[in-house]
């Protein structure tokens, strides 16, 4: 499901493409999909307008129209808005709604699943869309501040990625993004959202302490095997992975596993070493780590990289 980021790449892209255009018609293959106003009086709305601009709030997107009108699109799960300089077919795929442009082009909406929704306002009509008018601040705007978010989540007993999902506190963020954010943090999900000290934010008065969590030691006999799967790696638990720089040669990796182990042990690596430079084939076990006595293991091995392990 598209997430802030990406649907504030789409809206740079169409705001790009589009602004200026004139609207010559549209065509609805899907009419569920539009939810206001009916397909006849949307067609009549958008037929002839010119774009000023496109904009975003959390993962809408808003066409703004000459004469003051609003368009907007929700892509939900699989929706797309992809601009078509050439040409004005109509696909009968999972086109659900094409927008043709004057002097050639079009705007495709597409929803392969069809949860996206779009509406259409005229001037001076209230934009109406369910969740839209009741966003939380941007992630990235002047809004949002930690003042801001420690008075949000507060006393807060509900796990705090229910509390980053909910778009009243904070707008566009996803199970990405939220996944993403609090691994970074080295915090629970399921914690509540109010424990701040427990989950390892920073209280107001405390200081942090210095220098990162250390991870449990194991003796080199305790490190479980990582199951070899294709396209998955399961590193031991507590076990960091590394991420060796693109191009980085085979004795440089291990010299990066030597040093590596002189902080922590049970590691992982993910190596992008292009394939034709890397002297293993996949599946067979590789060349033991000189610290820890552990094979490279190929995971996976894609047309350009390989994923390895240390067992």
């Amino acid at each position: 499901m598209p997430e802030l980021p990406e649907v504030e790449i789409i809206r740079r892209y169409l705001d790009d493409a589009l602004r200026g255009r004139v609207i010559e018609s549209v065509t609805i293959l899907l009419p569920r999909q539009l939810k206001h106003p009916d397909p006849e009086d949307f067609r009549v709305l958008v037929r002839g307008q010119r774009i000023e601009r496109v904009a975003r709030r959390g993962k809408y997107l808003l066409i703004h129209l000459q004469e003051g009108g609003h368009l907007v699109f929700h892509l939900r799960m699989t929706g797309s808005l992809v601009y078509e300089p050439q040409g004005t077919a109509v696909e009968t795929g999972h086109t659900r709604m094409v927008f043709s442009l004057a002097g050639g082009g079009a705007l495709r909406f597409s929803d392969i699943r069809t949860f996206g929704c779009v509406y259409g306002f005229a001037a001076g009509e209230e934009i109406a869309v369910p969740g839209l008018q009741s966003l939380g601040p941007e992630p990235l705007s002047d809004d949002f501040t930690s003042s801001y978010l420690a008075a949000a989540i507060k006393g807060r007993k509900q796990p705090v990625k229910s509390f980053l999902l909910d778009q009243r506190h904070i707008a566009g963020l996803g199970n990405i993004y939220a996944d993403e954010a609090l691994f970074l943090a080295r915090i629970d999900p399921r914690r509540a959202a109010g424990s701040r000290e427990r989950a390892g934010v920073q209280a107001p008065g405390r200081s942090r302490p210095e220098g990162p969590a250390r991870w449990p030691q194991r003796r080199r006999h305790d490190l479980p095997r990582l199951p070899q799967r294709r396209g998955r790696i399961r590193p031991p638990p507590g076990a960091p992975l590394c991420l060796p720089s693109r191009g980085q040669t085979v004795p440089s990796l291990w010299q990066a596993c030597r040093e590596d182990h002189r902080r922590r042990q049970g590691h992982a690596f993910l190596c992008t070493l292009p394939a034709v430079r890397h002297p293993f084939p996949k599946g067979s076990p590789g060349r033991e780590c000189v610290l820890c006595g552990g094979t490279f293991i190929i995971f996976l091995q894609l047309p350009a990289t390989i994923i390895l392990s240390i067992v």
